[in-house]
């Protein structure tokens, strides 16, 4: 038959009594204890996943608040080179103007200059031929050379 060691079975009893009492006096706060942990670690990973999400549409929204600055800026750099041409064309156009009427206004003073110039010399021409005139007169030419004469410095005058 078989022998039981009476030590056997009082250590089987005590450890059947230690199971007990840990039943009844641990065993459920272990479990709260691991289920706040587990509660705890849960709430925790639904954190940081929620912060993910915020983090990713946040993201997001600075991408599409990037896009629409920068968008925005190309329009205003349109914008400011459309004005700057414009300003240009202004420019040129009034420089254009200024220069046409700036160049009208030498070609009507030069010649005013000439034509002052010509009245000039038309009257010191005169007084020469006056003077030629006299001369001839004092010594005394034929009606025929001094009507040719008059003729000849005539055409002369009205060349220049």
């Amino acid at each position: 038959m078989v022998k039981v060691n009476f030590t056997y079975v009082i250590q089987i009893i005590n450890f059947l009594i230690l199971l007990f009492l840990m039943y009844k006096f641990f065993y459920k706060k272990m479990l709260e204890l691991l289920d706040a942990r587990t509660k705890k670690i849960n709430d925790s990973i639904q954190h940081a996943l929620d912060a993910k999400n915020d983090s990713i549409k946040l993201y997001h929204k600075c991408v599409e608040e990037f896009k629409r600055v920068q968008e925005e800026s190309l329009k205003m750099k349109e914008q400011a080179k459309s004005i700057g041409l414009n300003e240009k064309e202004k420019i040129v156009a009034e420089a254009a103007k200024n220069v046409e009427t700036l160049l009208a206004q030498t070609k009507k003073d030069i010649s005013q200059e000439v034509s002052k110039a010509k009245e000039e010399l038309k009257k010191e021409i005169s007084n020469f031929s006056l003077g030629i005139s006299e001369k001839i007169m004092e010594e005394g030419i034929s009606a025929e050379q001094q009507q040719k004469l008059t003729e000849k410095y005539l055409k002369e005058i009205e060349a220049l």
